[in-house]
Order: structure tokens, then C-alpha cells, then sequence
């Protein structure tokens, strides 16, 4: 009797010891979650130091684990370089139908794919994530989602889709009252309105970033508007404004605005004929400015040395100048290969889709020899049965949007040798 007394006794302790261990795990999950946003590198090193004790953790807090290591590094602007560990995760929540994992899930697949260069798949699991959340919540994971997206068109030069996407992002923004986020979208909207020549309408959107801006008083941004504003009147030869307006964002010049500030500033006096102004700037760039930026400022200090017949700064200037420009030729042919492979390979998966989608009231057959899956196919679409992969223990799930209603009419096999088809038949 003692002994056994002392095995319950051993029984609740190990127990207790290992309920709070679970707590603790938690704990720490959700410590690292909060700090993903925040401070993302805190969130990885908390993580970190998680690691080993995962390896015993049960499935459901392994994959929370894995999908916050991702997180943590998509917040940190760590480049992802595989899908193996993202592809692992979405797959466990879409077996358990997790509805509070699975639309974040989505949407980390698609940053990694975004990240992989496959903008076609990375637009359908955003696509996915949007289906499965509720329309009346999540409207910061929605928006950017939809930020996402319209990055994604943006690149593949189709404005038309990315321009819904960036006002559905900004109308999110305006009901969760994100003023940094308001200035993002309306920045993106003028941009895309640029891009399909509607400089009246871009003009009025980076006004009203310009107005928001100053009142929350957040002067990156102040800057960072203000340099369209000046590129957009530079462009439309607007000069006096364009001048006027440049003056206010050269007092609000920071390292990130600095390269974008200083061109605009030196195209601005090359074009009103400043020529000591835009030769300052210029020179600037070649110190801190981005590639592109110093291929432009040795072209126009070319020009320059031109005019003014420097034999030795036209030479220097136009070496440079070549030498950058084969660079960026290389660097635009690889992107311009890549956006077109990625835009053929998204209509080409919408085609597929639009072939291979089953609308109301439309029949199709499933056809197959004996034994080759069709029952067990549609058993797994009307059950959600899962199915062996041939490989190991592993499972997956049929996914169906919209949780529609099925129907399933089973296979009857004949019990009676003796009746023919055509009796079977005439009994109907």
C-alpha cells in the first residue's frame, strides 16, 4: 500500500513538473511573438536559447516555435533562402484547420516565396490567408497583406491590380487609425498613379502624406514625401515650386533620404541652370549615394565638364560613368528576365486555375482504372481524410475554400451474382 501510495504521489509530481514546464515554453513563445515586431533580434535570440528544449516539446508547440522563427526573421529583414522549414508548418495547420495560426502561416509562405523570387505562388498563399480570415478582424495582418500584394503587382508592372490592393491596404490603415501606415499606402497609391501617367491624382495623394506627416510630426518622413513631391514638379517643369519645396527637405536630409534628396537637389539646379549647386551636389552623391544615383551624378558631371572644357574631368567622369552603367545594364536584364518569367509563370497559373476550378452546378468526371484512388479522392475532399504521401508517416490534407457543403453518394457494390446490369437498371 505504501509503494503504491508513493507511485501516485511520483505519478502527480512528474505531472505537475511537466505542466509547468509546458507553461514556461509558452511563456517564452508568446514573450518572443510580442517581441517580433518590436525587436525582432531580441526575438531571435530568445528563440534561440529555446532551441534545445523544442526537441522534446510536443508537435503543437514545435510548430508555433518554427513559425515564429520565421516571423522573427522576416521582421529582422533576414533574407529567407528556403521553404522547407515554412512548407512544414503551413501543412500541420492546414491538417488541424487551425484558423488562428493558418492565416499567419499563409502569409509567411508568401513572404518566403516572395523572398524566393516565385511571386505567382507568393500571391496565392496571400490570396489565401485574406479567404480565411474574418472580414470584421485581423485588420493589421490584412493590411499587410494586401501591402504585399500590391508590391508584388507593383513589380510586374500590373498597375491596374496593384492599385486595388494598395486602397484596400489604406482603407485598413484608416480604420485601425495607423497614421505611419496612411502615409506608407497614399506614397505607394501616387507612385502607381505615376506609373500610369496620372500625375494630378499622385499630386493630391503625396499632399495629403505631406499634411499627415507634419502633423504627427515625423520628420523621415516629412522627408521622404517631400522628395517626390520635388520629383514629380521637376518632372512637370514646375521649377519655382519644386524649388521652393526642396529648400524645406535639405533641413531634413538623414541617411536613408540621403542619396534620393541630394539627386533631386542636383537635377533641380542643373535644370535651372544653378550649375556650382548641382556640381556640390553631384559630388556629394559619389561619396554617399546608391548606384544608380552615381551613375547619374558622373553622366551630368560629364556634361558639365563638357561645357566647361575639362578634358581631364570629361574622361574621368565618362569612365566612371561607363563602368557603372555596364554594372546596372547587367542588373536591370536579370530583374527584367526574372519580372517577365514571373508574370508568365502568374498567367499561367491563373489560367490553370480558372481550367481547373469547379463552379455551381458544373459536372466533371473523375476517371481512372481499377484501384487507382478515385473513391479514396473523393472520400478525402467530402471527410477531409487524410491521405499517405508514400514517404514515411507524413499526412496531408485536401484544402477547400469557402467551407462548402458536400455531398457524397457511396459506391454500391452488387450483392446478388445472379441480376444482370440492365435488371439493376430497370429496378431505377
Amino acid at each position: 500500500m505504501r509503494n503504491l501510495l508513493l507511485i501516485i504521489f511520483s505519478l502527480l509530481l512528474l505531472a505537475a513538473c511537466t505542466n509547468s514546464a509546458l507553461r514556461t515554453q509558452h511563456s517564452q513563445l508568446a514573450k518572443a511573438d510580442s517581441l517580433c515586431s518590436v525587436q525582432p533580434d531580441s526575438a531571435l535570440a530568445l528563440l534561440s536559447q529555446l532551441e534545445s528544449e523544442m526537441l522534446t516539446a510536443d508537435k503543437a508547440t514545435r510548430m508555433y516555435y518554427q513559425l515564429l522563427c520565421i516571423k522573427a526573421t522576416d521582421k529582422a529583414y533576414i533574407t529567407h533562402t528556403s521553404d522547407s522549414l515554412i512548407q512544414e508548418v503551413l501543412q500541420y495547420y492546414i491538417r488541424k484547420n487551425d484558423r488562428h495560426h493558418l492565416p499567419e502561416a499563409y502569409y509567411y509562405a508568401g513572404r518566403v516565396c516572395r523572398d524566393l523570387g516565385d511571386a505567382p505562388q507568393a500571391l496565392d498563399y496571400f490570396q489565401k490567408a485574406i479567404d480565411i480570415l474574418p472580414t470584421e478582424d485581423e485588420y493589421e495582418l490584412k493590411s499587410r497583406i494586401y501591402s504585399q500584394m500590391g508590391t508584388l503587382f507593383y513589380y510586374q508592372q500590373m498597375y491596374d491590380e496593384a492599385l486595388k490592393c494598395t486602397r484596400k491596404c489604406y482603407d485598413l490603415d484608416v480604420l485601425r487609425n495607423d497614421s505611419i501606415g496612411i502615409i506608407y499606402d497614399l506614397r505607394d497609391i501616387a507612385d502607381i498613379y505615376r506609373k500610369i501617367h496620372k500625375e494630378d491624382s499622385a499630386l493630391i495623394c503625396y499632399q495629403s502624406a505631406y499634411s499627415i506627416s507634419k502633423q504627427i510630426r515625423q520628420e523621415n518622413m516629412y522627408g521622404m514625401i517631400v522628395n517626390q513631391m520635388v520629383a514629380l514638379y521637376l518632372h512637370k517643369g514646375e521649377f519655382s515650386i519644386a524649388k521652393e519645396l526642396l529648400q524645406n527637405t535639405l533641413s531634413y536630409v538623414n541617411t536613408p533620404n540621403k542619396s534620393s534628396t541630394y539627386s533631386i537637389a542636383a537635377k533641380l539646379y542643373q535644370a535651372i541652370g544653378m550649375t556650382d549647386s548641382a556640381t556640390y551636389y553631384y559630388n556629394t552623391l559619389l561619396d554617399c549615394g546608391t548606384i544608380y544615383a552615381k551613375e547619374v551624378a558622373h553622366r551630368s558631371l560629364a556634361e558639365i565638364a563638357i561645357k566647361q572644357n575639362n578634358k581631364k574631368l570629361i574622361t574621368t567622369h565618362l569612365q566612371s560613368y561607363l563602368a557603372l552603367h555596364d554594372s546596372i545594364q547587367k542588373m536591370n536584364q536579370s530583374e527584367s528576365l526574372h519580372r517577365i518569367q514571373s508574370l508568365y509563370n502568374y498567367q499561367l497559373r491563373e489560367k490553370e486555375n480558372q481550367r481547373l476550378e469547379i463552379k455551381n452546378k458544373e459536372k466533371i468526371a473523375i476517371v481512372g482504372r481499377n484501384g487507382s484512388g478515385k473513391s479514396t479522392l473523393l472520400k478525402a475532399i467530402v471527410n477531409n481524410e487524410l491521405l499517405s504521401e508514400g514517404i514515411g508517416t507524413e499526412k496531408f490534407a485536401i484544402y477547400k475554400e469557402g467551407n462548402p457543403s458536400i455531398g457524397y453518394l457511396k459506391q454500391i457494390e452488387f450483392q446478388d451474382d445472379s441480376i444482370t446490369m440492365m435488371d439493376e437498371i430497370l429496378k431505377v
